[in-house]
Protein backbone atom coordinates (compact mmCIF):
# COMPACT_ATOMS: atom_id res chain seq x y z
CA UNK A 1 0.00 0.00 0.00
CA UNK A 2 2.56 2.29 0.79
CA UNK A 3 4.65 2.05 -2.08
CA UNK A 4 1.03 3.14 -4.27
CA UNK A 5 0.93 6.59 -2.66
CA UNK A 6 4.73 6.73 -3.18
CA UNK A 7 4.69 6.67 -6.89
CA UNK A 8 2.12 9.73 -7.64
CA UNK A 9 4.22 12.06 -5.27
CA UNK A 10 7.55 11.19 -7.67
CA UNK A 11 5.23 11.93 -10.50
CA UNK A 12 3.82 15.01 -9.07
CA UNK A 13 8.10 16.29 -8.52
CA UNK A 14 8.89 15.01 -12.14
CA UNK A 15 6.11 17.19 -13.05
CA UNK A 16 7.25 20.19 -11.63
CA UNK A 17 10.54 19.70 -12.35
CA UNK A 18 10.32 19.07 -15.97
CA UNK A 19 7.56 21.71 -16.94
CA UNK A 20 6.03 23.36 -13.36
CA UNK A 21 8.75 25.43 -12.76
CA UNK A 22 8.97 27.02 -16.39
CA UNK A 23 5.34 27.69 -15.70
CA UNK A 24 5.92 28.80 -12.14
CA UNK A 25 8.37 31.20 -13.95
CA UNK A 26 6.24 32.48 -16.84
CA UNK A 27 3.89 33.30 -14.10
CA UNK A 28 5.99 35.09 -11.80
CA UNK A 29 7.70 37.16 -14.41
CA UNK A 30 3.92 37.79 -15.55
CA UNK A 31 3.31 39.52 -12.09
CA UNK A 32 7.10 41.32 -12.02
CA UNK A 33 7.66 45.31 -12.13
CA UNK A 34 10.41 47.13 -11.94
CA UNK A 35 10.86 51.14 -11.75
CA UNK A 36 13.46 53.71 -11.94
CA UNK A 37 12.36 56.93 -9.70
CA UNK A 38 14.67 59.93 -9.48
CA UNK A 39 15.23 58.82 -5.76
CA UNK A 40 14.97 55.08 -6.01
CA UNK A 41 15.08 51.72 -7.55
CA UNK A 42 11.87 49.56 -7.04
CA UNK A 43 10.98 45.78 -7.50
CA UNK A 44 7.43 44.70 -7.33
CA UNK A 45 7.39 40.94 -7.35
CA UNK A 46 5.99 37.89 -6.57
CA UNK A 47 3.42 35.04 -7.97
CA UNK A 48 0.88 34.87 -4.79
CA UNK A 49 1.48 37.73 -3.22
CA UNK A 50 3.36 41.37 -3.84
CA UNK A 51 6.53 42.24 -2.53
CA UNK A 52 7.68 45.46 -3.52
CA UNK A 53 11.27 46.31 -2.68
CA UNK A 54 13.78 49.34 -3.19
CA UNK A 55 17.15 51.00 -2.92
CA UNK A 56 17.88 54.41 -2.37
CA UNK A 57 19.95 55.62 -5.29
CA UNK A 58 22.01 57.25 -3.68
CA UNK A 59 23.20 54.52 -1.84
CA UNK A 60 23.26 51.60 -4.19
CA UNK A 61 26.59 50.42 -5.26
CA UNK A 62 27.87 47.90 -8.08
CA UNK A 63 25.50 48.54 -10.49
CA UNK A 64 26.38 45.59 -13.58
CA UNK A 65 24.81 45.18 -16.76
CA UNK A 66 25.10 41.50 -18.23
CA UNK A 67 23.72 42.26 -22.38
CA UNK A 68 22.76 39.54 -24.62
CA UNK A 69 22.91 39.55 -28.41
CA UNK A 70 19.46 40.69 -28.78
CA UNK A 71 20.19 43.71 -26.36
CA UNK A 72 18.10 42.41 -23.36
CA UNK A 73 19.74 41.75 -20.04
CA UNK A 74 20.26 41.61 -16.59
CA UNK A 75 20.99 44.43 -14.46
CA UNK A 76 21.98 43.79 -11.26
CA UNK A 77 22.38 46.34 -8.00
CA UNK A 78 24.82 45.59 -4.82
CA UNK A 79 27.63 43.11 -4.11
CA UNK A 80 26.66 39.21 -5.49
CA UNK A 81 26.60 36.96 -2.24
CA UNK A 82 29.05 34.30 -3.30
CA UNK A 83 27.01 31.76 -0.79
CA UNK A 84 24.33 31.93 -3.40
CA UNK A 85 24.69 29.00 -5.44
CA UNK A 86 25.19 28.08 -8.36
CA UNK A 87 21.39 27.18 -9.31
CA UNK A 88 20.56 31.53 -8.63
CA UNK A 89 23.56 32.48 -10.93
CA UNK A 90 22.63 30.17 -13.79
CA UNK A 91 19.16 31.96 -13.32
CA UNK A 92 16.96 28.50 -11.98
CA UNK A 93 13.86 29.38 -13.35
CA UNK A 94 11.81 30.31 -9.86
CA UNK A 95 14.28 31.25 -7.90
CA UNK A 96 14.85 34.66 -6.62
CA UNK A 97 17.94 36.65 -7.76
CA UNK A 98 17.81 39.00 -5.06
CA UNK A 99 18.20 42.96 -6.17
CA UNK A 100 18.48 42.10 -10.37
CA UNK A 101 16.30 43.23 -12.90
CA UNK A 102 15.86 40.22 -14.84
CA UNK A 103 15.62 39.77 -18.47
CA UNK A 104 14.18 43.20 -19.59
CA UNK A 105 14.98 44.53 -22.88
CA UNK A 106 16.85 46.98 -23.83
CA UNK A 107 18.89 46.59 -21.01
CA UNK A 108 21.90 49.04 -22.03
CA UNK A 109 18.88 51.89 -22.21
CA UNK A 110 17.98 50.74 -18.77
CA UNK A 111 21.73 50.68 -17.47
CA UNK A 112 21.91 54.25 -18.88
CA UNK A 113 18.90 55.82 -17.58
CA UNK A 114 19.80 54.21 -14.27
CA UNK A 115 23.45 55.96 -14.43
CA UNK A 116 21.99 59.13 -15.22
CA UNK A 117 19.47 58.66 -11.80
CA UNK A 118 22.25 58.03 -9.67
CA UNK A 119 24.33 61.20 -10.83
CA UNK A 120 21.05 63.09 -10.72
CA UNK A 121 20.36 61.88 -6.98
CA UNK A 122 24.21 62.73 -5.82
CA UNK A 123 24.08 66.01 -7.55
CA UNK A 124 21.17 67.11 -5.55
CA UNK A 125 22.18 65.21 -2.09
CA UNK A 126 25.70 67.71 -2.38
CA UNK A 127 23.35 70.65 -2.91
Amino acid sequence: MPFSLVLPFFAIVRIYITVGRLVVDILGRRRTSYAVTSERIVFVTGLFTQTVTSLALATVTDVRLVERGDGSGNITFGPINPWRGAATIRGWPGMSSGSMFERIPSARAVYDIIGGAQRAASRSDAS
